[in-house]
C-alpha cells in the first residue's frame, strides 16, 4: 500500500544504551596512565623516605657519639658529578667506634648543585662491612686533595642535604597530574556514552 500523503513510514525503535564507545584506545590509555601514575607515586615515596632515613641515621649516629674518625681519605673519580653511577669515590682508612682501623670505599652526593666551594659527604656504608659507621667528610672543590677529618667539621655543617628527595616530590607531582587528566578523560567518555544512548 502507498502511504497517505504527509504520513511517514514507521521507524524501528532504537535500543537505549547501544551507543558505540567513542574510542577504546582512549580508555586503555587512561587505564595505563593511572597505573603509571600509581607507580610514579610509589617511586616518589621511596625517594622521599630514603632521604628521610639518611637524615635520621645521621642524626642518630651523631647524638650517640658513634661517629668514626676518618684518618685518611683520597678522592678519585669525576669531580662535581651528581650522577650516582659516576660520582666521586672516597677511599677511606678510618677508626670505628670499637677502635678498629678499617678501610673501605664509598660514594658521596654533593650537598648543592653547581659550583659550591664546599661539599659534604655522609659515609654510612662500607664495602664488605656489615656495621654502619658514621663518618663525616668534607673537601674543598678547588682542592680535592685537602680532606677534613670528622673532628674538624662543625656539627651544624655535617648534616647532608640530599637532592634525591626533590626527585621524589617531582615524581609525586607528575603522578597527580597524570591521574587527574586520566580521570577527567574517563568521566567525559562515560558521559558521552550515556548521552549518546539517550538520543532518539
Amino acid at each position: 500500500m502507498m502511504p497517505y500523503p504527509g504520513s511517514e513510514p514507521e521507524q524501528a525503535p532504537q535500543r537505549p544504551g547501544r551507543a558505540k564507545l567513542p574510542a577504546k584506545g582512549t580508555v586503555v590509555a587512561c587505564i595505563l596512565g593511572l597505573l603509571f601514575a600509581l607507580a610514579a607515586w610509589g617511586m616518589g615515596g621511596a625517594f622521599i623516605s630514603g632521604e628521610s632515613g639518611n637524615r635520621d641515621l645521621a642524626s642518630e649516629l651523631r647524638s650517640s657519639g658513634k661517629s668514626a674518625m676518618v684518618e685518611d681519605a683520597r678522592i678519585r673519580g669525576t669531580k662535581n658529578s651528581t650522577n650516582t653511577n659516576a660520582a666521586p669515590q672516597l677511599e677511606l682508612t678510618f677508626t670505628d667506634a670499637q677502635g678498629k682501623v678499617q678501610k673501605g670505599t664509598t660514594y658521596f652526593f654533593p650537598d648543592t648543585v653547581g659550583g659550591a666551594p664546599m661539599r659534604t659527604a655522609w659515609v654510612d656504608q662500607f664495602s664488605g662491612k656489615e656495621t654502619i659507621v658514621g663518618a663525616e667528610v668534607r673537601y674543598q672543590a678547588a682542592d680535592p686533595s685537602r680532606v677534613m677529618l670528622a673532628s674538624e667539621i662543625p656539627p651544624m655543617a655535617s648534616s647532608p642535604i640530599n637532592v634525591i628527595s626533590y626527585f621524589g616530590w617531582v615524581f609525586r607531582g607528575l603522578s597527580l597530574v597524570i591521574a587527574l587528566v586520566c580521570v577527567i578523560t574517563l568521566i567525559r567518555v562515560i558521559r558521552s556514552r550515556s548521552g549518546g544512548g539517550k538520543q532518539a
